[in-house]
């Protein structure tokens, strides 16, 4: 099974604090750090054939139902 998810790291305080504090922000599948692209043609060259789950895990939640929608068919794009 193969978890496809995404996130990016997003600064929560100033340049001027002591030390930076980062906090992980759930998003969608063309905008966070992972490339699904990528992951997908790798995928495709191995032949895989196994489970692709979609955690619909965002920071925004009140727009989880339009997100895991929109990453649903982002996803079935890239293995087309």
């Amino acid at each position: 099974m193969v978890n496809l998810k995404n996130a990016f790291w997003q600064r929560k305080n100033g340049p001027e604090a002591e030390s930076a504090v980062w906090a992980q922000h759930w998003t969608t599948g063309r905008h966070g750090l992972a490339s699904w692209p990528r992951v997908a043609a790798e995928l495709k060259r191995r032949n895989w054939s196994g489970v692709l789950c979609c955690s619909a895990e965002y920071s925004d939640e009140p727009s989880t139902d339009r997100l895991i929608a929109n990453d649903i068919a982002f996803a079935k794009s890239l293995f087309v």
